[in-house]
């Protein structure tokens, strides 16, 4: 059985997590990265379409892709903001519900965001920011 792993991958809009992900999945192979705002991406347009009435949703399907990736053996990198430890919660219980090592990397860089996030929102992001260890 090949070893599966979790990994979260943590930041503001605009710090790196998307960047760091594709790079961590690239260096590891056999692995699928899963952002919630994949759920926005338009599947024949290739366009990102966010409609913050969905948000709940698109963290629900992140979810349960990470859980489909990781049963059927295939390791799992999540790129959310994860501002808080209770956002991230989720994934630090299904890692240990199956048994799977689990790590956390921060990104703290200063770049534009790719989804046009407002200076206001990455701003709260910080200010809402709290370090945490699993």
């Amino acid at each position: 059985m090949k070893n599966i792993q979790l990994i979260i991958v943590r930041g503001h809009s605009g710090s790196g997590k998307t960047t760091k992900a594709n790079e961590m999945a690239a260096h590891l192979g056999d692995c699928v990265v899963l952002e919630a705002d994949k759920f926005f991406e338009n599947t024949k347009t290739g366009e990102y379409e966010y409609d913050r009435k969905y948000i709940k949703q698109a963290h629900e399907w992140c979810q349960a892709e990470t859980v489909r990736n990781l049963r059927s053996g295939t390791s799992v990198i999540v790129a959310n903001t994860f501002c808080r430890k209770y956002e991230a919660q989720f994934y630090i219980d299904l890692a240990k519900e199956l048994g799977i090592p689990l790590s956390v990397f921060e990104c703290k860089g200063d770049y534009k965001n790719v989804h046009g996030v407002p200076p206001e929102v990455v701003q709260a992001q910080k200010d809402r920011y709290e370090e945490f260890e699993v």
